[in-house]
């Protein structure tokens, strides 16, 4: 099968295809390859983060042309929805008809245990739905990927130039547990990565 028309002067690598994906008000538009995924749902969660990382490669004229970089998707999925005006304070005001539009897992909404809020019966009843969240980061080594994928050893916040919002000072980096799985995961799928986290012992 031939490979997909791309703009002139670019060769697309082995394996990549156009993706499109969405991120709040924006789109996302881009050529590459998925490497695999990671989560934190454990089956029984109300809210959990999905990782996703790409291999992409630039074109769009400019600093990126033709060069690969990595691209870590994150997407925030939750099953919850509110009573309307709730104290929860968590989600945005939806008619029941919009909520296919506005969270990906609307099929298996569940009422927040918090303020009760009644069944899912019209399509004309409010409530405040949790929306699904999306996020990027465009990383253009490993490096960059292992550091979006870290977090504050102390607060377990994302890493933080200054000083936290929670007043720890101490700047360790560690990876989330999801990125660790995912970097375990990708290692063996490319080999830069790969070469980024070998562990390297001297005496």
């Amino acid at each position: 099968m031939d490979k997909p028309e791309l703009p002139a002067g670019i060769t697309l690598p082995e394996g990549m295809k156009e993706y499109k994906l969405p991120a709040g008000k924006e789109k996302l538009e881009f050529w590459g390859r998925f490497l695999d995924k990671s989560d934190t749902d454990s089956g029984e969660r109300l809210r959990w983060a999905e990782l996703r990382l790409y291999k992409i490669i630039g074109t769009e004229k400019g600093d990126g042309w033709g060069v690969q970089s990595w691209l870590l998707y994150t997407i925030g999925h939750s099953l919850v929805y509110h009573t309307l005006d709730s104290a929860c304070n968590r989600g945005i005001r939806a008619r029941v008809r919009d909520f296919p539009g506005k969270n990906e897992d609307w099929a298996d909404l569940e009422p927040c245990p918090g303020c009760s809020p009644p069944g899912i019966n019209d399509g004309d009843d409010e409530f405040e739905l949790e929306i699904t969240w999306y996020s990027y980061a465009r990383c253009q080594d490993p490096g960059d990927v292992i550091r979006a994928l870290s977090r504050c050893e102390t607060c377990r916040h994302k890493p933080h130039e200054s000083r936290c919002r929670c007043g720890c000072e101490d700047r360790s980096e560690v990876l989330s547990a999801p990125g660790r799985r995912l970097i375990e995961q990708v290692r063996d799928l490319d080999p830069e990565i790969h070469k980024a986290t070998e562990a390297v012992r001297r005496f």
